[in-house]
């Protein structure tokens, strides 16, 4: 399994999906708001919604994000914990 992440304004962030021309990054932290983040609303169907957590979603052009990587998986190997990290280059 694979996890993609990008550097926005300073930070990283989890990315959910990626389109054309825009990136959308996931957040936890309520503080993102001053960077555009917005509170995910989970429709009423969901079950439980309270005990979800408070995520925060921004999509932005893929021209502002200043890095993008994968981690793909963890190896252990004497011991030591190892993450193999892929680049996405244009």
């Amino acid at each position: 399994m694979s996890t993609k992440y990008a550097k926005y304004k300073e930070a990283i962030y989890k990315v959910s999906k990626i389109g054309d021309n825009t990136i959308r990054l996931v957040s936890s932290n309520d503080q993102d708001i001053q960077k555009g983040f917005m509170k995910k609303e989970y429709p009423d169907y969901y079950l439980n919604k309270e005990k979800l957590p408070n995520i925060y979603i921004c999509e932005v052009n893929f021209s502002c994000i200043k890095e993008l990587y994968e981690i793909s998986d963890i190896a252990l190997y004497k011991e030591k914990k190892f993450e193999f990290v892929a680049e996405d280059q244009e």
